[in-house]
């Protein structure tokens, strides 16, 4: 048995709840969502009951493709909150190519799967591919689904963590109250999503005021992993990216040149372990790759 998260606080079999469900075009909220307290189900819950409503419409795909398309969609969705990036990625590339042939691209749906695999690319370090998805979503947002619109204001909120992943702090700043201003627009400001975007603009704001608390919080973090697990462990390597990736970011000053250099070592070696451990064509490990670049040309032109 696993929580349901939602508001009603119980536990149940995921079997248990999905036998009792139909299998036609009726089951968009059923599937998704408590039936007693109406909150959409989360965690390992969430992630089970999309994994069974995927089976389930897939066997009427024929019959009832848009309710396939609901499901596989919320199935990746579910892939990637349940910190699952690398099984997401392949998936939802196929289903946007699925719904590319069968709706086409200027569908709602084949933009939420490109969110989707933005979101995936992100949780596996390669942020240079998700803003490229991001940006391109953007740049060919359909004019017939209209601006504003949630899609799109999510695909701008991650865009904003990139760029503040990135150091990019005033733009981060911009696309994140651009989001949440978006948001606030089409649904309040007592929505799920206008709050994250609150919360995430204070993110943004604290971050600049306060980079060596951050900073610190990163270092003990590499710290622990690599006590913990050693040096060559893939929980270190990503330690050491993301600390690598976060000092190259941060305001220039009179310790810039010697953060720059640590943060090139630190890339390299989360580099040499991913391809000991992961692989050359491993998405954290291509991540990886793009990370060292970048950094390279922000050295590069502090130094010229």
């Amino acid at each position: 048995m696993f929580p349901l998260g939602c508001k009603c606080v119980r536990a149940a079999h995921a079997g248990c709840v999905a036998a009792k469900l139909p299998h036609d075009d009726k089951i968009y909220l059923s599937w998704h969502s408590c039936s007693v307290c109406g909150d959409a189900y989360t965690g390992m819950f969430k992630r089970l009951m999309a994994k069974r409503w995927l089976d389930a419409s897939a066997a009427k795909k024929a019959v009832y493709p848009d309710v396939y398309f609901a499901a596989a969609d919320n199935y990746g969705d579910a892939l990637v909150e349940a910190g699952m990036p690398n099984v997401a990625l392949p998936f939802c590339t196929t289903l946007r190519s699925d719904l590319a042939a069968a709706v086409g691209r200027d569908d709602v749906r084949y933009q939420e799967a490109t969110v989707n695999i933005a979101r995936a690319m992100h949780g596996l370090g390669d942020l240079d591919g998700a803003a490229a998805e991001l940006h391109a979503l953007m740049k060919n947002w359909p004019r017939s689904l209209g601006t504003p619109h949630l899609m799109l204001a999510s695909a701008i909120q991650l865009l904003g963590v990139i760029a503040l992943q990135w150091g990019e702090r005033k733009s981060a700043a911009g696309l994140v109250r651009q989001a949440h201003e978006m948001q606030v627009a089409l649904v309040g400001s007592r929505h799920s999503d206008a709050r994250a975007s609150c919360a995430l603009m204070a993110e943004v704001f604290a971050a600049g005021a306060d980079e060596a608390k951050t900073e610190t919080e990163y270092r003990k973090l590499a710290a622990k992993v690599k006590k913990e697990k050693g040096d060559r462990h893939a929980e270190y390597a990503m330690a050491a990216n993301n600390l690598g990736v976060y000092l190259l970011g941060m305001r220039q000053d009179a310790a810039t040149a010697k953060r720059d250099d640590e943060a090139m070592l630190l890339l390299r070696h989360a580099l040499s372990v991913r391809l000991e451990s992961l692989g050359d064509t491993h998405p954290h490990t291509v991540g990886s790759r793009q990370n060292i670049a970048r950094g390279e040309r922000k050295v590069a032109g502090r130094r010229a």
